[in-house]
């Protein structure tokens, strides 16, 4: 194992979709790669402030906010303006596909797009996550 353990959290308010989140990063992430959830934007922001987060997975409907907005305000936090963000959505709009882009996200994705093979170039970015081949 690595000294170095790499957090990617996930902000997912869908128990179902976390779960199915939680299989797929299983299979492609390595063995010392935390993977946190938050349910909703002001537990995202506490995960934040308590854990490194190298990579953060983010939902754009949530009880508290969207997505696209959320990553604005990461853009203007100082620690957390170079974490790498894939929003993953239900349905992605043009108008949304627009405004995340703007906010400087990796990709955005449909749900029906998170398996392995999609997901696995994203996390080989991140030092220390994936899993090696």
């Amino acid at each position: 194992m690595s000294d170095k353990i790499t957090s990617i959290l996930v902000i997912e308010d869908s128990a179902a979709d976390r779960e199915m989140f939680r299989r797929v990063l299983g299979q492609i992430c390595a063995a010392d790669v935390q993977v946190c959830f938050a349910a909703d934007l002001a537990t995202a922001r506490q995960r934040l402030d308590e854990h490194l987060v190298a990579f953060i997975i983010l939902d754009n409907v949530l009880p508290d906010g969207r997505g696209a907005d959320f990553i604005s305000e990461l853009a203007q936090h100082r620690d957390w303006q170079k974490i790498p963000v894939l929003v993953v959505s239900d349905w992605p709009t043009p108008f949304m596909f627009d405004k995340v882009r703007n906010a400087r996200a990796k990709a955005i994705l449909s749900k029906d797009d998170f398996r392995a093979p999609v997901i696995r170039p994203y996390i080989e970015n991140i030092p220390h996550a994936a899993k090696r081949a």
